[in-house]
């Protein structure tokens, strides 16, 4: 009879430890396997030394500046620097022309943001032609994103706008009405006639001073669904139709061509401001693609500000098996993180050869200490085989 011993050693973010131990049988042969950090494929994690000359594995820093998708980003403010330094917006297609508010350090998070409160405290981007928030064309699916908490209310505090005057008032602004979100498209939204109507999003509840909110609007091109979500709970949906019915005449949305205004964060704000983003992805496939700054609000956010969930994913290469049937009896794994951390495994096996970026054969998510896992199936095939591969998922914050 065959038996291996598998184990590898990962350590993540804070003092986390995965030590994994894979024990497979065939005929009557024993022998032993080391897995190294030789060939492992890295997605959002990094390697480092750790004591004893021993490798091991961190979840990349999270940053949202660093992780946010650059091709599906059209402006990015994260205020991860003073504003004598904000030059450009962070994505690097605006150019900023006034900037002017009080840097606030974040410890826990070693991150920036903003923080408003005079009659001067304001941004103003120059936008410019080729971009987003100058096409007249078809503006797609979109989202708009920020974060923000409240020291005081306003009569019309301005989270991020941008309005143009050619032919009447056009464009949107994303504001606060006191203690209220209000989201409002002027003239945006084209029907089959070329004639632009208003969308406001009015059915906001209260926010709450000195608390950290995620908000977004978010617009499906396919659908026409615009949705706007506080702490990525939707609080209102519009289908900007002709029919109001999702799929049928989709208003176009687009600017006014040769519209060139001034958009603004943070005019008339009192409090801070964080992670000010435009996207050209509805959400749900934005979320696929990259990262959004939606907080969790779960016990674990003690600052009530991290700024993503990060999924760390450590993919090995294809090893082999001396032989083929080989069937695995046991898989388990010893941790120690620190809270509001966890690790999740896949395993997947066969007698016929893959490549590691191969999409057969499925992968098999594992349980810790799970025995005989040769006895079942994905899809119609056994788990069992001479070829296998190993998948680690890092989890920073869990849902």
């Amino acid at each position: 009879m065959k038996k291996i011993n598998i184990k590898k050693y990962y350590a993540i973010t804070g003092i986390i430890i995965l030590s994994v131990l894979c024990i497979a049988l065939t005929y009557d042969t024993t022998y032993q396997i080391l897995f190294t950090s030789n060939g492992l494929d890295l997605f959002n994690v990094k390697k480092i030394k750790l004591q004893g000359n021993q490798s091991g594995f961190t979840i990349a820093k999270i940053n949202y500046k660093e992780s946010v998708n650059p091709l599906v980003t059209d402006l990015l403010i994260t205020f991860d620097k003073d504003f004598p330094a904000m030059v450009k917006d962070d994505s690097g297609h605006y150019a900023i022309r006034y900037a002017q508010y009080t840097y606030a350090k974040e410890d826990i998070e070693n991150e920036g943001c903003a923080y408003f409160f005079h009659k001067d405290h304001r941004i103003e981007i120059q936008t410019a032609k080729n971009n987003w928030l100058t096409n007249c064309t078809d503006l797609g699916s979109f989202t708009i994103e920020a974060k923000l908490k409240f020291t005081k209310y306003s009569p019309l505090a301005v989270v991020l706008s941008r309005i143009g005057y050619s032919g009447g008032k056009q464009g949107f602004e994303i504001v606060c009405v006191n203690d209220k979100l209000a989201i409002r498209f002027y003239k945006m939204f084209y029907k089959k006639d070329n004639l632009p109507v208003d969308v406001f999003c009015h059915r906001s509840p209260s926010l709450a001073l000195n608390t950290w909110y995620h908000i977004a609007v978010s617009f499906d091109r396919i659908s026409g669904k615009l949705e706007t979500m506080i702490n990525g709970d939707v609080v209102e949906t519009i289908f900007c139709t002709e029919s109001g019915e999702p799929f049928v005449d989709v208003m176009v949305p687009r600017f006014v061509c040769h519209d060139i205004p001034v958009a603004v964060v943070g005019k008339h704000f009192y409090g801070y401001l964080d992670k000010v983003r435009i996207a050209q992805r509805y959400i749900l496939d934005l979320e696929k693609e990259t990262e959004i700054a939606k907080t969790q609000f779960k016990a674990i956010t003690y600052n009530q500000r991290d700024t993503i969930n990060r999924e760390g994913i450590i993919t090995s290469p294809v090893y082999t098996f001396p032989d083929y049937g080989t069937m695995v009896t046991l898989f388990a794994w010893d941790e120690k993180m620190p809270p509001s951390t966890y690790i999740w495994m896949e395993f997947r096996i066969s007698d016929a050869f893959f490549k590691a970026n191969d999409e057969t054969p499925q992968w098999y998510r594992i349980t810790n200490k799970q025995k005989n896992i040769y006895l079942h199936r994905v899809g119609n095939e056994y788990l069992r085989g001479k070829f296998y591969q190993l998948r680690a998922h890092l989890i920073a914050s869990p849902d």
